[in-house]
């Protein structure tokens, strides 16, 4: 490919560079730049696909309380509340021992979600909870059963200028031609809602600097979810004071799951960094088309890069190697002994597909639904027609 078809390729965005998005998926399409912005939230809905059935279709049929014997799993609308604290409701109001969630849906989206709980002392059929500007409704609809997440829909609603409307038309019909394919990175959400640095916290808790840590953590910190308060209202980040040395206010005020998410979004942003990489060097020598065929047969899976993954793959090892030489890390580094955590590391499709792709262009509004499948980012395939900056539709 000639050079001046790679710079259509590169995003001139400072927070996808950050996030380790280089790239975007198709050199035709135009880079012209244009404001686009989703309004929030009913502009942004997700429907979970469960055991094969579309949330968005799913009757009210309750399940009965009193068929439950230990697991509750229900379907949950929820706006302007992110997936934690909705959980940490649901198990206070319900009185439940524990809960599970089948993905992390946007906090400033209207989501409709299974959510598992067990033990459960006081279930009820149906709850509403409304609390300023955060809404949660939720029913009962199975008991003790297997759930299989397939999928999420997405109906997403884009405002642009009338005059750029054909624009994002073209860009759209580019990825249609192709499949509906698009590099699968990892998402703006995996990062943090509003200041997206929890793969720089995971950085620092492999390589051991806990003081930077603590320091970027409560002195930056982006979203409450990541500053848990404690039945006096303190936060954790209050108490840090209180400890003999960093290491062990990590690791008796910050719960563990909160550790392991950040260092999963620095895992997360190494597959970006890597897939780009890849992506560039490979488009520099052959047709879109060829790389994609050569992506889907050689390329499909790519690492996470973890304790336990060996990536002895020509073309990923040589980039994989590079990358991992610039951060200063090895694969070994994500054994953390001093807190009892170790990311082992796992392999990503490196293409996502959108399927059933559905458009409605108005004069200054395009509504645009389509299929993922679990673990892909809307956010990602909007990121391909957009093209625009990305605080504007995160």
């Amino acid at each position: 490919m000639e050079i001046h078809m790679i710079k259509h390729l590169v995003s001139k965005h400072f927070l996808d560079i950050a996030l380790g998005m280089y790239t975007y998926t198709y050199p035709e399409a135009s880079d012209m730049e244009i404001e686009v912005s989703i309004p929030r939230s009913y502009g942004f809905m997700v429907y979970e696909i469960v055991n094969g059935i579309g949330l968005d279709v799913l009757s009210r049929d309750y399940g009965s309380v009193d068929l439950c014997h230990n697991k509750y799993i229900y379907v949950v609308k929820k706006i302007n509340v992110d997936s934690y604290t909705l959980c940490r409701l649901l198990k206070k109001r319900l009185r439940c021992r524990s809960s599970e969630i089948l993905g992390l849906k946007d906090t400033e989206a209207v989501a409709h979600q299974i959510v598992i709980l067990y033990g459960c002392r006081a279930p009820v059929k149906e709850l509403r909870l409304e609390m300023k500007e955060r809404y949660i409704e939720a029913f009962l609809w199975q008991c003790d059963t297997e759930v299989i997440h397939n999928g999420n829909k997405f109906m997403i609603k884009l405002s642009v200028d009338p005059d750029n409307v054909n624009v994002i038309m073209d860009r759209l019909d580019v990825v249609k031609k192709y499949g509906g394919r698009f590099l699968n990175f990892f998402g703006y959400q995996r990062f943090g809602s509003r200041r997206p640095i929890t793969h720089m916290l995971g950085k620092l808790l492999v390589k051991k600097n806990w003081d930077l840590f603590i320091e970027i953590l409560c002195k930056y910190s982006f979203s409450t979810q990541y500053l848990v308060a404690n039945k006096r209202g303190y936060t954790f980040c209050n108490l840090r004071y209180r400890y003999e040395d960093p290491l062990t206010f990590i690791k008796k005020a910050i719960p563990r799951d909160y550790l392991r998410l950040f260092i999963e979004a620095y895992q997360s942003y190494l597959f970006n960094v890597v897939l780009s990489k890849l992506w560039i060097e490979m488009l520099s020598n052959r047709s879109i088309e060829n790389t994609l065929s050569v992506m889907n047969s050689t390329y499909r899976y790519m690492p996470i890069v973890g304790s336990r993954i060996n990536i002895q793959q020509p073309g990923i090892k040589e980039v994989a190697e590079e990358v991992l030489d610039v951060e200063g890390i090895e694969p070994k580094d994500f054994i953390l002994k001093e807190l009892g955590i170790e990311s082992r590391g796992d392999f990503r499709e490196s293409i996502a597909y959108a399927r059933d792709i559905c458009v409605d262009s108005e004069r200054n509004e395009i509504k645009i639904s389509f299929i993922l499948d679990r673990g892909s980012y809307a956010s990602i395939f909007i990121r391909e027609i957009v093209r625009s900056n990305p605080l504007l539709v995160t």
